[in-house]
């Protein structure tokens, strides 16, 4: 350990947290799945991604870079340009889609194993494999080496065989269904799984959680996909009715997207968040050997078929949205991105990013191993105040949990703050004072009473290996 930064009591606000939600469904005759896509920017492009394209992971990895050449066609969701989707559906109907899962903690070695990075992992498994058997039988063959993200997966094919793939503790985790549902939200499954064998009595027909606790949303899908008759037909509308009652609106942060996939016709329809007209398109209509493609999220169109209003897809295009959507506080070469997401068959060293970040590892001592740990880094006053940009949530079933801020700049000084929200209510609980108490502590030594010390009294600076420890 290189550096331990001593703590101190402050106060801190309710906790919040990212909150994607998607299940898959079968009924008596279609395999359904979707996605509420929540975040607090909603711009993004509908790509149509061609079969027999070379390709390369977009970091070099010292050898160990990806490269491929795609076998199927997909139609995916992109916010950080071509390449890095966020989920989509392939030729062969397999679904991948990604949600937000802090606790992970990303391979690092592997026999034979190459690398890329998270959202490349998606678009990966979209050109080369038709089921999730096929996934998961070359579910080694891959590192993956994450430019910032944290995350699960959730793969789904026309069988109606569905897995979450997940990543704890530098260990795959992968749970496998054939029953009818299966669904995942931003807790890990096994966490999810036995919240739900405890409330599971508490909630009634079309359970809207008061809070969006990412496992009472869990609850919330679970509960009404099981309650649905499998011998009768889903349809469009009991699809897009559950999402809506775990959909988000909170400012800025917003349900941007909903996704639904019809695996077994290879259709697709979504709405947005400014414009709920349900547009669909059809693979069936696509050549996947011609042009790339695209829609913008952002259309106002009220026509529902939107095949015909995909234009092509150009370089500015691309860079419009790698500009926009790639997170501004990191250092990338926008010009070296857009360059190869054009064409991914060229491997590339993206040298500001290497030499500019690096990955801090937060080991987290509780006295209690129940409920989770909130905690922030923040890099300026503003964000102090609000804090952020970098944290979130750490689910606590030990006294000492490990986990890993990947990819944050070094060039800037940070403060570090934390709660331990022991009963898991996703609130700081208060006496009637209003202090606190449960847990909770900041970078830094000097404070007044129980008040956060002032940002600067609590930065510190980044160096080799850190670890944070409280």
């Amino acid at each position: 350990m290189k550096n331990v930064i001593a703590l101190i009591v402050t106060l801190m606000i309710p906790l919040l947290g990212f909150s994607c939600t998607s299940f898959k469904y079968v009924d008596a005759e279609q395999v359904w799945a979707a996605k509420n896509f929540d975040w607090h920017n909603g711009m993004g492009y509908v790509i149509k991604n061609n079969r027999n394209q070379a390709k390369c992971s977009y970091l070099n990895y010292d050898g160990l870079n990806t490269c491929w050449t795609s076998k199927y066609g997909s139609i995916t969701f992109n916010q950080n340009g071509k390449e890095f989707p966020y989920g989509g559906i392939n030729e062969n109907g397999l679904v991948v889609e990604m949600l937000w899962l802090k606790e992970t903690i990303y391979q690092e070695d592997g026999a034979e194993a190459t690398k890329l990075s998270e959202l490349e992992w998606i678009q990966y498994q979209l050109d080369n494999y038709g089921t999730v058997d096929e996934v998961l039988a070359h579910i080694d063959r891959l590192i993956i080496d994450p430019i910032t993200s944290t995350i699960h997966y959730f793969v789904v094919d026309q069988s109606g065989k569905s897995a979450v793939i997940e990543f704890i503790d530098r260990e795959v985790a992968i749970t496998v269904s054939t029953a009818p549902t299966q669904s995942i939200t931003n807790s890990s499954h096994a966490v999810s799984d036995a919240f739900f064998g405890k409330s599971e009595s508490k909630l009634g027909d079309y359970y809207v959680p008061k809070n969006m606790d990412s496992r009472l949303r869990y609850c919330s899908v679970r509960n009404n996909l099981e309650k649905f008759p499998t011998d009768q037909s889903f349809g469009e509308e009991a699809v897009f009715e559950i999402l809506g009652n775990v959909a988000e609106d909170r400012g800025a942060y917003k349900t941007y997207w909903t996704i639904l996939y019809d695996l077994t016709n290879l259709q697709v329809a979504f709405k947005t968040f400014d414009n709920q007209t349900a547009r669909s398109l059809s693979l069936s209509d696509f050549d996947f050997n011609a042009n790339t493609t695209y829609y913008d999220l952002s259309s106002d169109s009220e026509q529902r078929a939107i095949g015909d209003l995909m234009e092509a897809y150009t370089a500015a295009v691309n860079f419009s949205l790698v500009e926009e959507c790639i997170k501004p506080n990191l250092s990338f070469d926008y010009e070296q991105v857009n360059a190869h997401q054009m064409n991914p068959h060229q491997s590339n060293t993206d040298q500001m990013f290497a030499d500019n970040h690096r990955d801090i590892t937060i080991t987290i001592v509780t006295k209690e191993a129940t409920g989770a740990v909130r905690y922030f880094l923040a890099d300026s006053e503003e964000n102090y105040r609000r804090q952020g940009p970098y944290g979130g949530f750490v689910e606590i079933n030990s006294e000492k949990t490990e986990h890993i801020l990947y990819s944050v700049p070094t060039n800037k000084q940070y403060a570090f703050g934390a709660m331990h929200d022991v009963n898991g209510n996703g609130y700081l609980d208060r006496n009637f004072m209003k202090i606190p108490k449960e847990p909770f502590a900041f970078s830094g030594k000097k404070r007044f009473f129980f008040l956060p010390p002032k940002f600067e009294k609590a930065t510190f600076d980044l160096s080799d290996e850190v670890t944070i420890e409280f």
